[in-house]
């Protein structure tokens, strides 16, 4: 008994081994089989004392047989695991072999293009993966130098890389941007996060790109250029205007908008504000039309004073530029020159003829330019004060003194005035024909003045008159404007072609020398109007006074004519017509044009109104329902919808906030905007403006501070608009501050003002933007996370005007803006603020 239990121990570890081959587990529950059998019999045998075989050897022979069935198991399972062993390694092998052709695959394509490819592991730290760049193109070999973008790049594009690198690790936006580097080359940055993991690659462009890339810098350059030019063209203290092919004024500077009175440039080119005269502006119009630069002095009025201006225009491919450059001080020290110029020469003051001056020693030491003209001789030679008879001979040589027999002895009569006590004069006649008259005055210093009068003008002035008359005669001639003269007795003594093409006269009928009568009878068969009473008046009058006479005609068939009679000091009458029919047609146009205009900004904000009305409603609801889900009436929300519905009612308040500024522009544009005007403290102001400001950024994370005496007192505002006032500027230097950063606000009285002044050390606004701030619409993120509709400023300037007060900002780019509002303690009196608002909006049409 005690063997058969030896026995069974160690089939028991046997069978505890089982376990370890769980994959041979059939055969080895049928060894277990014969193994139990076993133990059966042998059991049997024990108790019943007989047996055909000992019971020992029975039990041997089975677990013999047991044990040859156990070792067939195992060796068949060792067989099937070592197939399986080797089919596994086989598809090992061909797993590693299709890994490696991959890998292979992608180092080639790679490789194949030219890049840089890099990426940033979880600690931050860079890894350069491939770098096939050529350093010809200014990218340096080192990777470790790669990372100082400013050393390789040109600044702005290391600027605008390094800020795409920090939008990419912060969120992970991709972007694909073109950057420059110090060699002039241009590079493709492309930015992914794949699986959390920034990558950035950095490849050279080519081919039609890099023209692309290279056209886009080169626009860059010339906008920078122009923008630089017109900022340098603005800052000049003379007016300056471009004009286009038709004439129009496209663009003027800041000067040119103060000498005429705009507001602005829009409000130039809309109204087309000139500068110059019309006569002035045709006059340059024609230089232009013959492609040749303008330049000439002009005299306009501008704010009241007649104004002398240097005007200069030039072509240009497409219209015109010009300039004006003031000369008044010019012409008025030029003035005075010459008053001290008359007040020291006192000959020349006396004589209008060519005038010389020779000192004691006979050495020329003035002379005109008359004189110069006279004789037509050197003046650089004259300038190097020649003596009188050194003068002299050159002009015998040049045949331009009177042919004298004995020429020494003449010369030496005329140098013999030195030495006399009597002035003297002479009648040259000279070889030309001329006749000269020659005046010698002795002069105190021993010195003696020649004057030359050329007396052969006088002969030819009856000639010049009449070509003078030749000259007055093509030039009315060649007037488009119709111009005729009735003298004293009403016969017409003078007309041009246009007058006879305006009435349909024949040629022949005017050089009849007709009576004013029988030319109205004539023109009353194209116009019969009672206004001919009054030229016949103006012609016939015989009163020592004569006022002219000014009308404007439409004649049937359509034609504006405007008529002026003017008398002339001789008695006479000068009528003029001109055809101001395109005048009169364009200024129709321009009125019918400006009532659609009224119209339309009329229609324009009851249609603001409208809507912006009817999106309240729906607001309303939105901010009152998300504000009632948000109580534990409805239930609790778990952390999600908490969040979704602070972003439903933050962007609902932001919505309103715009739909109420859109409905206060809309109100001040149609002048209903009333104040309720009333004494309230400054401090009361400012801690409404405050509480708002808390409930929208939170007061835990605002950084406010508040500076104004305790004593600082009251004033006459509409406390809701000037806190309104306050809350704009406060969001406005929150929004463009970095979080955390303190914004400041002040307040001071000064001047019979209340100064409220709101300072930010955000990002600041550029020189170039700061005049159009306050314009409407104007939104500039400038770097910051700050968007908006572009209203609030220009609410706070519509306001604060009709409070009577003023704004002033400065700024100063990556310094942060101050600014401030003044506004009055008191306000004037209603009906002094009363404006005509429609005339108002008309202007602003």
């Amino acid at each position: 008994m005690q063997n058969n239990k030896n026995t069974l121990a160690h089939v028991s570890k046997i069978f505890a081994a089982i376990p370890q081959l769980s994959h041979a587990l059939p055969l080895l529950v049928v060894s277990a089989a014969f193994v139990g059998m076993a133990i059966w019999a042998a059991e049997i045998s024990g108790m019943g004392n007989t047996a055909i075989f000992g019971s020992w050897e029975f039990l041997a022979m089975i677990l013999s047989l047991g044990a040859l069935i156990f070792s067939g198991a195992i060796s068949f399972y060792a067989i099937q695991t070592q197939k399986a062993a080797h089919a596994e390694r086989l598809r090992a092998n061909k797993d590693v072999k299709t890994i490696q052709q991959e890998l292979n695959l992608a180092q080639a394509m790679l490789k194949a293009e030219p890049q840089l490819l890099m990426l940033w592991d979880e600690k931050g730290e860079p890894n350069l993966i491939i770098h096939t760049l050529d350093t010809d193109t200014g990218i340096p070999f080192h990777f470790s130098e790669t990372l100082y973008f400013d050393q390789w790049l040109e600044l702005a594009s290391a600027h605008e890389l390094r800020a795409k690198l920090e939008i990419l690790f912060r969120d992970g936006s991709a972007f694909t941007l073109t950057i420059r580097t110090l060699s002039g080359h241009h590079l493709e940055a492309d930015g992914r996060s794949a699986g959390g993991t920034p990558i950035l690659r950095l490849r050279n462009i080519a081919g039609s790109a890099s023209e692309i890339a290279n056209i886009y810098e080169h626009r860059r350059k010339l906008a920078r250029t122009v923008e630089n030019q017109q900022s340098l063209i603005n800052a000049l203290p003379l007016p300056v205007w471009f004009r286009d092919d038709a004439g129009k004024l496209t663009w003027v500077n800041q000067s040119y908008m103060e000498s005429v009175g705009g507001t602005d440039l829009e409000d130039v080119k809309a109204r087309q504000i000139e500068l110059l005269e019309l006569r002035q502006r045709k006059a340059i119009a024609e230089s232009i039309e013959s492609n040749q630069v303008f330049s000439n002095r002009f005299h306009t009025i501008i704010g009241g004073d007649r104004r002398a201006f240097d005007a200069i225009a030039i072509p240009l491919a497409e219209g015109s530029a010009g300039l004006a450059i003031d000369v008044g001080e010019i012409e008025s020290a030029e003035g005075q020159l010459e008053n001290l110029i008359e007040a020291h020469t006192k000959t020349l003051n006396r004589v209008a003829t060519a005038t010389a001056i020779f000192n004691a020693k006979q050495k020329l030491t003035f002379c005109n330019q008359a004189y110069i003209d006279l004789w037509n001789l050197d003046q650089h030679w004259l300038d190097m004060g020649p003596e009188e008879g050194e003068i002299l001979d050159k002009l015998s040589t040049m045949r331009q003194l009177p042919e004298e027999a004995d020429y020494r002895a003449w010369r030496e009569a005329q140098l013999a005035v030195y030495q006399s006590q009597e002035n003297r004069e002479d009648w040259w006649h000279l070889p030309d024909g001329r006749i000269i008259q020659v005046m010698r005055e002795l002069r105190s210093d021993g010195g003696v003045t020649h004057l030359y009068d050329d007396v052969t003008e006088r002969f030819a002035l009856e000639s010049r008159y009449n070509e003078l008359i030749g000259v007055q005669r093509e030039t009315l001639d060649n007037l488009t404007e119709g111009v005729v003269v009735f003298s004293t007795d009403g016969r017409l003594r003078l007309h041009n072609p246009a007058f006879a093409d305006i009435w349909k006269l024949d040629e022949a009928f005017l050089r009849s020398v007709p009576h004013i009568d029988e030319v109205i009878y004539r023109c009353r068969a194209i116009f019969d109007d009672a206004s001919w009473d009054d030229v016949h008046s103006a012609v016939t009058a015989i009163s020592e006074r004569r006022d002219p006479v000014s009308a404007e005609l439409t004649r049937p068939d359509g034609k504006v004519l405007h008529y002026t009679a003017s008398p002339l000091p001789d008695g006479a009458t000068l009528l003029t017509y001109i055809d101001v029919t395109a005048h009169r047609d364009m200024e129709r146009v321009l009125r019918e044009r400006n009532e659609a205009l009224v119209a339309a900004d009329k229609l324009k904000n009851t249609f603001i109104s409208h809507v912006s009305y009817e999106l309240r409603s729906p607001l309303t609801n939105i901010i009152g329902f998300s504000e009632l889900m948000g109580t534990d009436s409805i239930g609790e929300l778990n952390n999600k919808q908490s969040e979704y519905l602070d972003d439903i009612k933050s962007s609902s308040d932001s919505l309103l906030a715009i739909v109420d500024d859109i409905l206060d522009l809309a109100t001040i544009d149609a002048g209903g905007l009333d104040l309720n005007i009333e004494e309230v403290k400054v401090s009361d102001v400012i801690e409404i403006a405050k509480e708002k400001l808390g409930s929208r950024y939170g007061r835990d994370i605002l950084q406010l501070e508040i500076n104004m005496p305790k004593n600082i007192g009251s004033f006459e505002v509409d406390s809701k608009r000037i806190s309104q006032v306050v809350f704009n500027l406060l969001t406005n230097a929150v929004g463009f501050s970095d979080q955390g950063v303190k914004v400041e606000l002040t307040a001071r009285k000064t001047a019979g003002q209340i100064a409220i002044s709101v300072i930010d050390n955000g990002c600041g606004i550029p020189e170039a933007e700061q005049n159009t701030v306050f314009d409407r619409f104007e939104s500039q993120s400038r770097g910051s996370n700050h968007r908006g509709a572009g209203l609030g400023l220009s609410i706070v300037k519509s306001i604060v005007e009709l409070h009577h007060g003023s704004l002033d900002l400065k700024s100063k780019e990556g310094k942060g803006t101050t600014v401030t509002v003044f506004l009055p303690l008191k306000q004037p009196l209603a009906q002094e603020n009363d404006q005509p608002r429609e005339e108002n909006n008309i202007n602003a049409a």
